[in-house]
């Protein structure tokens, strides 16, 4: 036997009949990298050469310091024992090294860490030399240059087969494909809407049983903004029934199903979940049906993940990166381009895994400008606090808890189910409305009397009669699309806020707890008229951004463009009354005053007694 660099030796190197050989790596005196050689098997009448990867060790922990000084993104990743319900059988998820892939190409090592990204052919050829070495099948990539694979163990013990997996040199990560389950509790539907006698605002029928949208102060943001459809929202769950009356308008149709891998995203398992977290996010308003959604007018993006068994990591991270613009494979190994970019991702679902591979599609959803907000998850008790679950827990994500709210007493709390630690960022009305310690029940009447009362309303989907309904239910889940909902108002007032700053913007603006922040509560009870007005003094513009135009009515006089210094000028004007404007247009639509732009207005009468000079405007944020 020979072999092609010093490192790598073989005992014994030389025999013959059968006999075991040990491949002997010694890693003294060369640089820490990413190595691969070749071993020559020379006989007299054949030859075989094996090349074998290696690479340095890796190291990750967690750092901790004194209680309340440092304070943890995410709670510490420990490892998890894999439980029997835990994971699809049969199947792993591999991260591959890019610069293994490369080195197995033929790249130098020094080539190889020059490079700014591997290709998605090299990423193809090591999975395939890979899963060839332990007798293992490609069943999909998730994302061209994503460099994570699922493979099919057959009936390969899962727990050996991880450690031999973990060991290789070509392997980054590898990981069970983790079921998630959906945070919901009870759904309880309303089979009709209740004749109310005093005036509401808004007209929907069942918004006086949102007390969900009174407490985080909503009609206060609807006085000025009812969001807009250019602010896309990915309900990435359990489907989303986009022929419901009250979600109809502002769904983008087809999404996608990774279920079942073909477009669309309706609720095809007749679990009803994501319907109720869309309605909360965007069921239409003041349109005499049903409930008002945080936003009347926005785009939601439906992504089925979860059917009724659970939602595996495969089919979650194909959803993310989709509902992020990216291009990903479904499992019959097709490219599924996404219609459109989502700028938020809602995620009402997790596990106690902390799933690598989900942490990696979180950041290139994020690190693409994306929000994504989480549900804390629902296995606390009023006694025992549980920590956060994943992904929520990931400090790429908005982890929200559920709160409870008492009318008389005016406090809010967490709820009993509500999970929380160093991870929990704010929390959202998920759980129950309270009179003086007395639960509220939605009245006689409304409700299929098998069904419990008490949680949040939202829009439902009668799967038995096939026909769209309201439910009330409770659970973190719950509680999520409130913030994903505030996010996207707060986009439509400022597309300029990054994900961190919405987050950062999110916990500045709340009903804090008592004492601050707390493992309970996160930052508090989220404010919608606070974070949104936060947003808007977020909003920056030039000057020379500015359009100004002279009206009559609806028609346009003349135009012109504020120079560096703000200044305008316009010639030739006739005399009349007119209305002068301005603002910016990021969005290239040709109106001004949209939501998420700067403007401003004033009336003006022109004469030919002389020249009008310093004619103020002043400008603000819509």
């Amino acid at each position: 036997m020979e072999s092609g660099q010093t490192w790598l030796t073989v005992t014994p190197n030389s025999g013959s009949g059968n006999t075991t050989v040990t491949v002997n790596v010694d890693r003294s005196g060369i640089t820490p990298g990413n190595y691969a050689a070749t071993l020559l098997f020379k006989g007299s009448t054949a030859r075989e050469t094996v090349t074998t990867y290696m690479r340095f060790p890796n190291l990750s922990g967690n750092v901790t310091g004194p209680t309340g000084q440092v304070k943890a993104g995410s709670v510490g990743v420990n490892p998890q024992s894999i439980g029997a319900q835990d994971f699809r059988p049969g199947e792993v998820l591999v991260q591959l090294n890019p610069a293994m892939a490369l080195l197995s190409q033929g790249v130098s090592l020094q080539t190889a860490s020059k490079l700014p990204e591997v290709s998605f052919q090299a990423l193809q050829q090591s999975a395939s030399r890979l899963a060839i070495d332990y007798g293992l099948k490609i069943q999909r990539f998730i994302a061209p240059n994503f460099p994570w694979v699922v493979l099919d163990i057959g009936q390969k013990p899962i727990a050996q087969t991880l450690s031999e997996l973990q060991a290789d040199g070509r392997v980054e990560a590898a990981q069970p494909n983790y079921i998630y389950k959906l945070h919901q509790l009870s759904p309880t539907k309303l089979e009709q809407a209740p004749q109310i006698a005093a005036q509401t605002v808004p007209s929907d029928p069942l918004y006086p049983y949102q007390w969900d949208m009174n407490l985080i102060g909503m009609p206060q943001v609807w006085n000025t903004l009812t969001g807009t459809s250019r602010t896309i929202v990915a309900v990435v769950d359990s489907g989303v029934q986009h022929l419901h009356p009250d979600l109809n308008a502002n769904i983008i149709y087809p999404g996608y199903d990774f279920v079942t891998s073909q477009a669309g995203g309706d609720d095809l398992a007749g679990v009803g979940h994501g319907t109720h977290v869309a309605g909360t996010i965007g069921a239409v308003g003041q349109n005499s049906v049903g409930v008002a959604g945080m936003n009347w007018n926005v785009s939601i993006l439906p992504v089925r993940v979860c059917d009724n068994t659970g939602c595996p990591t495969s089919a979650i991270v194909a959803g993310i990166e989709y509902a992020a613009g990216y291009s990903v494979y479904n499992s019959n190994n097709q490219l599924v381009k996404p219609p459109v970019k989502a700028n938020v991702i809602n995620l009402s679902l997790g596990g106690t895994a902390p799933d690598p591979m989900q942490q990696a599609a979180l950041s290139w959803a994020v690190s693409n400008g994306v929000v994504v907000v989480a549900a804390s998850g629902n296995n606390s008790t009023s006694t025992i606090l549980k920590p956060t679950s994943y992904p929520a827990a990931f400090p790429e994500a908005i982890a929200v808890g559920s709160a409870d709210y008492d009318q008389v007493t005016n406090i809010y709390s967490r709820s009993s189910f509500s999970n929380g630690d160093s991870a929990l960022w704010v929390v959202a009305p998920g759980g129950t409305l309270f009179n003086n310690g007395q639960a509220v029940a939605i009245p006689n009447g409304l409700y299929d009397p098998g069904y419990g009362t008490l949680g949040v309303v939202s829009t439902y989907w009668d799967f038995a009669k096939n026909q769209p309904i309201y439910a009330v239910d409770k659970g973190t889940s719950m509680a999520a699309p409130h913030v994903s909902g505030l996010a996207a108002l707060m986009l439509s007032v400022n597309p300029q806020l990054t994900p961190a700053l919405v987050k950062l913007l999110l916990s500045n603006n709340t009903f804090p707890p008592n004492g601050g922040y707390n493992t309970s509560l996160g930052f508090g009870l989220i404010n919608a008229p606070q974070a949104v007005q936060a947003a808007r003094n977020s909003l920056t513009a030039f000057n020379s951004d500015f359009i100004v135009r002279l009206r009559q009515g609806s028609t346009v006089v003349m135009q012109a463009r504020a120079d560096v210094g703000g200044n305008f000028t316009m010639e030739n004007i006739p005399a009349g009354s007119y209305t002068l404007e301005a603002g910016t247009d990021p969005s290239h639509s040709g109106v001004l005053g949209l939501p998420g732009s700067f403007y401003g207005s004033t009336n003006l009468t022109v004469g030919y007694n002389g020249d009008i000079t310093n004619a103020g405007l002043n400008v603000q944020p819509q």
